[in-house]
């Protein structure tokens, strides 16, 4: 897959095509981050909303919950916490704090 994408690249490189046309091909390639970082700005100016002496303030149980599950699966990883007892009731983990994770 690697080598196809390689020879596609120097095809467009060695292409004569007008960037007009380029853009036609590939305008969700802009579009799309554009949207994302009007995203990140809108998210990022409410960032003070949530910091209070230097640390963050959840607001709900969905926020505790996640940072709960994160950071067992932070020092466990890869066992996942089969249960949260803070809550009472069995609960498996979503898929938030493993994309976290995963990223980290």
């Amino acid at each position: 897959m690697y080598d196809e994408l390689t020879e596609r690249v120097e095809r467009l490189r060695e292409s004569d095509t007008p960037a007009h046309t380029l853009l036609k091909r590939a305008y969700h390639v802009p579009v799309l981050v554009a949207l994302m970082g009007i995203m990140l700005v809108t998210r990022l100016r409410a960032l003070e909303n949530f910091q209070r002496n230097g640390g963050i303030m959840f607001r709900g149980n969905d926020p505790w919950y996640h940072f709960r599950q994160t950071s067992y699966l932070l020092d466990n990883f890869p066992w996942t916490m089969p249960f949260d007892p803070m809550t009472n009731y069995p609960q498996y983990l979503t898929k938030h704090p493993r994309l976290a994770v995963s990223a980290a």
